[in-house]
Protein backbone atom coordinates (compact mmCIF):
# COMPACT_ATOMS: atom_id res chain seq x y z
CA UNK A 1 0.00 0.00 0.00
CA UNK A 2 1.28 3.28 -0.97
CA UNK A 3 1.40 6.22 2.34
CA UNK A 4 2.42 8.93 0.11
CA UNK A 5 0.69 11.16 -1.81
CA UNK A 6 2.75 13.06 -3.62
CA UNK A 7 4.00 17.26 -3.53
CA UNK A 8 0.97 18.28 -3.75
CA UNK A 9 -2.59 18.55 -1.87
CA UNK A 10 -5.23 20.48 -3.42
CA UNK A 11 -7.72 21.75 -0.53
CA UNK A 12 -10.43 18.56 -0.46
CA UNK A 13 -7.13 16.46 0.92
CA UNK A 14 -5.31 14.41 -1.60
CA UNK A 15 -6.70 12.72 -4.48
CA UNK A 16 -5.46 9.20 -4.47
CA UNK A 17 -7.13 5.87 -3.73
CA UNK A 18 -5.24 3.09 -1.60
CA UNK A 19 -5.21 -0.56 -2.60
CA UNK A 20 -7.37 -2.02 0.06
CA UNK A 21 -10.48 1.02 -0.74
CA UNK A 22 -11.33 2.74 -3.22
CA UNK A 23 -13.82 5.84 -3.57
CA UNK A 24 -16.62 3.50 -4.09
CA UNK A 25 -16.00 1.52 -0.65
CA UNK A 26 -16.10 -2.05 -3.28
CA UNK A 27 -13.38 -4.09 -1.21
CA UNK A 28 -13.99 -6.97 0.75
CA UNK A 29 -12.49 -7.57 3.99
CA UNK A 30 -10.91 -11.30 3.84
CA UNK A 31 -8.62 -10.86 6.61
CA UNK A 32 -7.39 -8.82 9.78
CA UNK A 33 -4.77 -6.85 7.52
CA UNK A 34 -7.79 -5.52 5.63
CA UNK A 35 -10.00 -4.73 8.35
CA UNK A 36 -6.98 -2.93 10.20
CA UNK A 37 -6.75 -0.67 6.86
CA UNK A 38 -10.61 0.19 6.84
CA UNK A 39 -10.17 2.88 9.70
CA UNK A 40 -8.61 6.23 9.28
CA UNK A 41 -6.87 6.04 13.35
CA UNK A 42 -4.34 4.08 11.33
CA UNK A 43 -3.81 7.01 9.01
CA UNK A 44 -3.16 4.51 5.65
CA UNK A 45 -6.09 6.01 3.40
CA UNK A 46 -7.49 8.93 2.08
CA UNK A 47 -4.26 10.60 2.22
CA UNK A 48 -4.22 11.16 6.10
CA UNK A 49 -1.09 9.37 6.45
CA UNK A 50 1.20 12.06 6.97
CA UNK A 51 -1.26 14.38 9.32
CA UNK A 52 -1.12 13.95 13.17
CA UNK A 53 -4.10 15.33 13.61
CA UNK A 54 -3.02 16.53 17.50
CA UNK A 55 0.08 17.97 16.35
CA UNK A 56 -0.30 19.21 12.86
CA UNK A 57 -2.37 22.39 12.87
CA UNK A 58 -2.71 23.02 8.99
CA UNK A 59 -4.00 19.14 8.51
CA UNK A 60 -6.84 19.95 11.82
CA UNK A 61 -7.75 22.94 10.14
CA UNK A 62 -7.87 21.64 6.40
CA UNK A 63 -10.19 19.20 7.93
CA UNK A 64 -12.93 21.25 9.35
CA UNK A 65 -11.46 21.98 13.08
CA UNK A 66 -12.03 25.54 14.51
CA UNK A 67 -9.48 26.38 17.18
CA UNK A 68 -11.38 27.48 20.98
CA UNK A 69 -8.16 27.77 22.59
CA UNK A 70 -4.46 27.44 23.10
CA UNK A 71 -4.40 23.96 23.82
CA UNK A 72 -4.89 23.15 20.59
CA UNK A 73 -9.01 21.62 21.30
CA UNK A 74 -11.34 22.25 18.68
CA UNK A 75 -14.96 21.68 17.92
CA UNK A 76 -16.05 18.53 16.36
CA UNK A 77 -16.33 17.54 12.77
CA UNK A 78 -19.68 17.71 11.25
CA UNK A 79 -21.21 15.53 9.05
CA UNK A 80 -21.00 17.17 6.19
CA UNK A 81 -17.25 17.91 6.60
CA UNK A 82 -16.70 14.05 6.47
CA UNK A 83 -18.77 13.41 3.47
CA UNK A 84 -15.97 16.08 1.97
CA UNK A 85 -13.00 14.06 3.05
CA UNK A 86 -14.81 10.68 2.46
CA UNK A 87 -15.99 11.87 -0.83
CA UNK A 88 -18.22 8.81 -1.46
CA UNK A 89 -20.04 9.49 1.99
CA UNK A 90 -23.67 10.68 2.55
CA UNK A 91 -25.71 10.89 5.80
CA UNK A 92 -28.07 7.90 5.81
CA UNK A 93 -31.89 7.98 5.42
CA UNK A 94 -34.68 6.04 5.31
CA UNK A 95 -35.87 5.00 2.11
CA UNK A 96 -38.92 6.37 0.14
CA UNK A 97 -40.60 3.06 1.19
CA UNK A 98 -40.53 3.49 4.83
CA UNK A 99 -37.99 0.49 5.07
CA UNK A 100 -34.22 0.63 5.67
CA UNK A 101 -31.39 0.26 3.03
CA UNK A 102 -27.94 -0.06 3.65
CA UNK A 103 -24.61 0.88 1.27
CA UNK A 104 -20.88 1.51 1.63
CA UNK A 105 -20.48 5.09 2.49
CA UNK A 106 -23.55 5.85 4.77
CA UNK A 107 -22.71 8.31 7.78
CA UNK A 108 -24.38 8.51 11.19
CA UNK A 109 -23.94 11.20 13.30
CA UNK A 110 -23.29 8.41 16.47
CA UNK A 111 -22.89 5.03 17.43
CA UNK A 112 -26.66 4.63 18.96
CA UNK A 113 -27.73 5.96 15.33
CA UNK A 114 -25.90 2.86 13.85
CA UNK A 115 -27.14 0.48 15.79
CA UNK A 116 -30.37 1.16 16.05
CA UNK A 117 -30.89 1.14 11.88
CA UNK A 118 -28.69 -2.32 12.23
CA UNK A 119 -31.49 -3.50 14.49
CA UNK A 120 -34.50 -2.18 11.62
CA UNK A 121 -32.43 -3.86 9.18
CA UNK A 122 -32.21 -7.35 10.77
CA UNK A 123 -35.85 -7.30 11.71
CA UNK A 124 -36.95 -5.99 8.10
CA UNK A 125 -35.01 -8.27 6.42
CA UNK A 126 -35.55 -11.26 8.86
CA UNK A 127 -32.04 -12.19 9.41
CA UNK A 128 -29.95 -12.77 12.28
CA UNK A 129 -26.29 -11.56 12.70
CA UNK A 130 -23.29 -12.53 14.91
CA UNK A 131 -20.87 -9.98 16.05
CA UNK A 132 -17.43 -10.29 14.92
CA UNK A 133 -15.90 -7.14 16.64
CA UNK A 134 -17.62 -3.93 18.18
CA UNK A 135 -16.05 -1.77 20.03
CA UNK A 136 -15.46 2.19 19.89
CA UNK A 137 -13.64 2.12 16.50
CA UNK A 138 -14.94 -0.38 14.94
CA UNK A 139 -18.30 -2.66 14.24
CA UNK A 140 -18.59 -5.80 12.36
CA UNK A 141 -21.13 -7.97 11.50
CA UNK A 142 -21.66 -11.19 9.73
CA UNK A 143 -24.78 -13.47 9.28
CA UNK A 144 -25.04 -16.09 11.53
CA UNK A 145 -25.87 -18.31 9.14
CA UNK A 146 -22.59 -20.34 7.88
CA UNK A 147 -23.49 -21.00 4.76
CA UNK A 148 -24.02 -16.99 4.40
CA UNK A 149 -21.25 -14.99 2.99
CA UNK A 150 -22.87 -11.44 4.20
CA UNK A 151 -20.66 -9.06 6.20
CA UNK A 152 -20.74 -5.58 6.78
CA UNK A 153 -17.92 -3.58 8.37
CA UNK A 154 -18.12 0.01 10.23
CA UNK A 155 -16.18 2.52 11.52
CA UNK A 156 -15.60 5.90 13.49
CA UNK A 157 -13.92 8.82 11.41
CA UNK A 158 -11.44 10.95 13.01
CA UNK A 159 -13.94 12.72 14.97
CA UNK A 160 -14.69 9.63 16.95
CA UNK A 161 -18.21 10.25 17.23
CA UNK A 162 -19.40 10.18 13.53
CA UNK A 163 -19.71 6.38 12.20
CA UNK A 164 -19.59 4.87 8.26
CA UNK A 165 -20.37 1.73 6.49
CA UNK A 166 -17.13 1.00 5.22
CA UNK A 167 -17.89 -1.93 3.18
CA UNK A 168 -20.49 -4.92 2.68
CA UNK A 169 -19.98 -8.38 1.02
CA UNK A 170 -21.79 -10.99 -0.06
CA UNK A 171 -25.51 -10.94 -0.51
CA UNK A 172 -28.40 -12.87 2.16
CA UNK A 173 -28.94 -16.39 0.69
CA UNK A 174 -30.61 -17.03 4.40
CA UNK A 175 -33.88 -18.31 4.39
CA UNK A 176 -36.17 -15.61 6.19
CA UNK A 177 -37.07 -15.51 9.90
CA UNK A 178 -40.56 -14.43 10.35
CA UNK A 179 -40.91 -14.56 14.38
CA UNK A 180 -37.75 -12.05 14.72
CA UNK A 181 -36.83 -11.68 19.09
CA UNK A 182 -35.53 -8.42 18.18
CA UNK A 183 -38.71 -7.34 17.89
CA UNK A 184 -39.55 -6.23 21.21
CA UNK A 185 -42.67 -4.14 22.50
CA UNK A 186 -40.57 -1.13 22.25
CA UNK A 187 -39.69 -1.29 18.80
CA UNK A 188 -43.19 -2.03 18.02
CA UNK A 189 -44.10 1.41 19.66
CA UNK A 190 -41.60 3.42 17.78
CA UNK A 191 -42.53 1.88 14.38
CA UNK A 192 -46.57 2.60 15.11
CA UNK A 193 -46.92 5.62 16.96
CA UNK A 194 -48.12 7.58 13.81
CA UNK A 195 -50.70 5.08 12.68
CA UNK A 196 -51.85 4.77 16.80
CA UNK A 197 -52.41 8.46 16.76
CA UNK A 198 -54.67 8.09 13.89
CA UNK A 199 -56.40 5.70 15.88
CA UNK A 200 -55.89 5.41 19.37
CA UNK A 201 -58.91 2.04 19.20
CA UNK A 202 -56.18 -0.06 17.52
CA UNK A 203 -56.03 -3.07 19.35
CA UNK A 204 -53.77 -5.80 19.78
CA UNK A 205 -54.82 -7.92 16.87
CA UNK A 206 -54.46 -4.77 14.38
CA UNK A 207 -51.06 -3.88 15.88
CA UNK A 208 -49.85 -7.45 14.41
CA UNK A 209 -51.49 -7.42 11.49
CA UNK A 210 -50.03 -3.80 10.77
CA UNK A 211 -46.66 -5.28 11.61
CA UNK A 212 -46.93 -8.31 9.79
CA UNK A 213 -48.03 -6.54 6.74
CA UNK A 214 -45.73 -3.95 7.16
CA UNK A 215 -42.19 -5.32 8.14
CA UNK A 216 -43.08 -9.17 7.69
CA UNK A 217 -42.61 -10.23 11.06
CA UNK A 218 -44.82 -11.85 13.47
CA UNK A 219 -45.12 -10.16 17.21
CA UNK A 220 -46.69 -12.62 19.71
CA UNK A 221 -49.93 -11.03 21.16
CA UNK A 222 -48.87 -10.38 24.41
CA UNK A 223 -45.69 -7.60 22.65
CA UNK A 224 -48.94 -5.95 20.95
CA UNK A 225 -50.34 -5.11 24.10
CA UNK A 226 -47.04 -4.00 26.03
CA UNK A 227 -46.34 -1.98 22.71
CA UNK A 228 -50.08 -0.62 23.04
CA UNK A 229 -49.53 0.51 26.60
CA UNK A 230 -46.28 2.50 25.55
CA UNK A 231 -48.06 4.19 22.86
CA UNK A 232 -51.01 5.21 24.57
CA UNK A 233 -48.41 6.77 27.71
CA UNK A 234 -46.96 8.52 24.84
CA UNK A 235 -50.17 10.15 23.32
CA UNK A 236 -52.03 10.52 26.59
CA UNK A 237 -49.34 10.73 29.12
CA UNK A 238 -48.38 8.76 32.31
CA UNK A 239 -50.65 8.04 35.43
CA UNK A 240 -47.82 9.68 38.01
CA UNK A 241 -47.67 12.75 35.49
CA UNK A 242 -51.29 13.60 35.57
CA UNK A 243 -50.70 13.28 39.73
CA UNK A 244 -47.54 15.17 39.93
CA UNK A 245 -49.44 18.09 38.27
CA UNK A 246 -52.91 17.74 39.99
CA UNK A 247 -52.18 21.07 42.19
CA UNK A 248 -51.81 23.13 38.94
CA UNK A 249 -54.69 21.31 37.47
CA UNK A 250 -57.03 23.14 40.88
CA UNK A 251 -55.61 26.40 40.69
CA UNK A 252 -56.50 26.49 36.62
CA UNK A 253 -60.29 25.37 37.59
CA UNK A 254 -60.32 27.72 39.99
CA UNK A 255 -58.99 30.30 38.26
CA UNK A 256 -61.62 29.46 35.06
CA UNK A 257 -64.40 28.17 37.22
CA UNK A 258 -64.78 30.93 40.21
CA UNK A 259 -66.27 30.10 43.22
CA UNK A 260 -65.21 26.28 43.27
CA UNK A 261 -63.71 24.59 46.15
CA UNK A 262 -60.86 22.39 45.46
CA UNK A 263 -59.20 20.45 48.19
CA UNK A 264 -56.07 17.98 47.94
CA UNK A 265 -54.38 16.19 50.63
CA UNK A 266 -51.08 14.14 50.56
CA UNK A 267 -49.20 11.69 52.74
CA UNK A 268 -45.77 13.43 54.18
CA UNK A 269 -43.11 10.63 53.09
CA UNK A 270 -40.44 12.50 55.23
CA UNK A 271 -37.88 15.46 55.46
CA UNK A 272 -36.02 13.85 52.18
CA UNK A 273 -38.81 12.24 50.14
CA UNK A 274 -42.08 14.06 47.70
CA UNK A 275 -44.98 13.69 49.25
CA UNK A 276 -47.68 11.49 47.70
CA UNK A 277 -51.27 11.98 46.62
CA UNK A 278 -54.15 10.54 49.09
CA UNK A 279 -57.55 12.48 48.32
CA UNK A 280 -58.89 14.93 46.41
CA UNK A 281 -62.25 16.83 45.75
CA UNK A 282 -63.38 19.63 43.33
CA UNK A 283 -67.26 21.09 43.74
CA UNK A 284 -68.07 22.99 40.84
CA UNK A 285 -68.35 26.08 41.41
CA UNK A 286 -71.24 27.12 38.19
CA UNK A 287 -72.78 23.87 39.06
CA UNK A 288 -73.01 24.81 42.96
CA UNK A 289 -74.37 28.17 41.82
CA UNK A 290 -76.85 27.15 39.37
CA UNK A 291 -78.03 24.24 41.79
CA UNK A 292 -78.82 26.77 44.70
CA UNK A 293 -81.51 28.88 42.04
CA UNK A 294 -82.76 26.47 39.96
CA UNK A 295 -82.86 22.46 41.22
CA UNK A 296 -84.59 21.23 44.39
CA UNK A 297 -82.19 20.76 47.40
CA UNK A 298 -81.85 17.10 46.79
CA UNK A 299 -78.57 15.69 46.79
CA UNK A 300 -77.48 12.58 45.88
CA UNK A 301 -74.12 10.74 46.87
CA UNK A 302 -72.08 7.50 45.53
CA UNK A 303 -69.20 6.22 45.08
CA UNK A 304 -67.63 3.64 42.74
CA UNK A 305 -64.28 1.57 42.19
CA UNK A 306 -61.71 2.56 39.92
CA UNK A 307 -59.49 0.48 37.82
CA UNK A 308 -56.03 1.42 36.74
CA UNK A 309 -52.24 0.93 38.64
CA UNK A 310 -53.50 3.00 41.36
CA UNK A 311 -57.26 1.75 42.27
CA UNK A 312 -59.04 4.15 44.75
CA UNK A 313 -62.71 5.07 44.74
CA UNK A 314 -64.27 7.81 42.56
CA UNK A 315 -67.23 9.58 44.88
CA UNK A 316 -69.54 12.14 43.40
CA UNK A 317 -72.52 14.38 44.50
CA UNK A 318 -75.34 14.88 41.61
CA UNK A 319 -78.80 16.92 41.77
CA UNK A 320 -81.52 16.50 39.34
CA UNK A 321 -82.62 19.69 37.09
CA UNK A 322 -85.65 20.68 35.96
CA UNK A 323 -86.49 17.50 33.51
CA UNK A 324 -84.69 15.19 36.23
CA UNK A 325 -81.66 14.63 34.29
CA UNK A 326 -78.11 14.57 35.92
CA UNK A 327 -77.23 17.72 37.34
CA UNK A 328 -73.19 16.80 38.69
CA UNK A 329 -72.04 19.20 41.54
CA UNK A 330 -69.08 17.37 42.73
CA UNK A 331 -66.76 14.63 42.45
CA UNK A 332 -63.54 13.37 44.14
CA UNK A 333 -60.83 10.57 44.41
CA UNK A 334 -60.54 9.02 47.53
CA UNK A 335 -58.00 5.41 48.46
CA UNK A 336 -61.33 3.67 49.80
CA UNK A 337 -64.46 3.85 51.24
CA UNK A 338 -65.22 5.05 54.95
CA UNK A 339 -66.09 7.38 57.42
CA UNK A 340 -62.74 9.44 57.25
CA UNK A 341 -62.83 9.61 53.11
CA UNK A 342 -67.03 10.51 53.20
CA UNK A 343 -66.46 12.87 55.58
CA UNK A 344 -63.91 14.87 53.67
CA UNK A 345 -66.62 14.79 50.56
CA UNK A 346 -69.00 16.12 52.17
CA UNK A 347 -66.88 18.95 53.97
CA UNK A 348 -65.75 20.08 50.79
CA UNK A 349 -69.32 20.04 49.38
CA UNK A 350 -70.49 21.68 52.53
CA UNK A 351 -68.20 24.20 52.15
CA UNK A 352 -69.29 25.15 48.57
CA UNK A 353 -72.73 24.94 49.25
CA UNK A 354 -72.21 27.43 51.94
CA UNK A 355 -73.82 25.31 54.90
CA UNK A 356 -73.65 24.50 58.22
CA UNK A 357 -74.70 22.25 60.69
CA UNK A 358 -77.63 24.69 62.32
CA UNK A 359 -78.88 26.00 58.67
CA UNK A 360 -78.83 23.38 55.83
CA UNK A 361 -82.06 22.94 54.03
CA UNK A 362 -80.72 19.77 51.83
CA UNK A 363 -81.40 16.68 51.79
CA UNK A 364 -79.13 13.79 51.08
CA UNK A 365 -79.69 10.01 49.25
CA UNK A 366 -76.96 7.47 49.37
CA UNK A 367 -77.17 3.63 49.36
CA UNK A 368 -76.29 3.77 53.24
CA UNK A 369 -73.22 1.43 52.24
CA UNK A 370 -70.34 3.01 54.02
CA UNK A 371 -71.88 6.13 54.50
CA UNK A 372 -73.06 7.75 57.87
CA UNK A 373 -76.95 8.36 58.39
CA UNK A 374 -76.11 11.33 60.23
CA UNK A 375 -73.31 13.94 58.17
CA UNK A 376 -71.80 16.23 60.63
CA UNK A 377 -70.43 19.56 59.45
CA UNK A 378 -67.51 20.83 60.28
CA UNK A 379 -66.01 24.29 60.00
CA UNK A 380 -62.16 22.51 60.20
CA UNK A 381 -60.64 22.19 56.61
Amino acid sequence: METGCGGQRNDEGCSHKSDSEGSDYDAVETDESEQESLDEEHGESDGLEDIDLDNNTEGRQRLGYEFLDDDGSGSQLIVNKMAKVFKQGKLWSRGRDGKVHLAPGDIFTCKEDLLSVMKDYCIEQGIRLRKVRNDSKRYTQKCSNEGCSFRLHASALVDKTTWMIKSISGTHMCSVIEANKSAGSAWVATHLLGDFKSNPNMDANGIQQTIMARYGVLIPKYTCWRARKLMKEVVEGKHDEGYRVLPQYMEVFKEKNPESVCLINWTDQGPTKNPTFKRCTICVGSAIAAFKVNCRPLIGIDACFLKGPYKGVLMTAMALDGNNGQFPLAYGVAPCENEEEWSFFIHALAVALDATESSSKYTFMSDRHKVRTTIIYSNRL
